[in-house]
């Protein structure tokens, strides 16, 4: 059981400090890709999360509903739109 653990593939977190922009959308996404969260996956980090989930409940009361995340990470640029349910 516990020798499968070493071949599921987990997401990359991106550092503290990596997000560049965020802005909310009213688009509601829909897709694998919009809300879950997959094995290849570069995620930016919790802390670079934060000031999106503590304004999310205002936007959303705002029309919003989804939010256009864009990072960086090893040289690589990275932008995605995110549905409210996966951040």
């Amino acid at each position: 059981m516990f020798s499968e653990t070493a071949e599921l593939q987990y997401p990359t977190i991106a550092p503290p400090s990596a997000v560049t922009n965020q802005k909310f959308l009213t688009e509601e996404p829909a897709g694998e890709v919009a809300t879950s969260v997959l094995p290849l996956n570069v995620i930016p980090s919790i802390w670079d999360l934060l000031p999106t989930t503590s304004a999310m409940e205002g936007a959303y009361m705002g029309g919003m509903r989804s939010v256009l995340v864009e990072f960086h990470m090893d040289g690589n640029e990275y932008s995605y739109r995110y549905h409210f349910s996966k951040v």
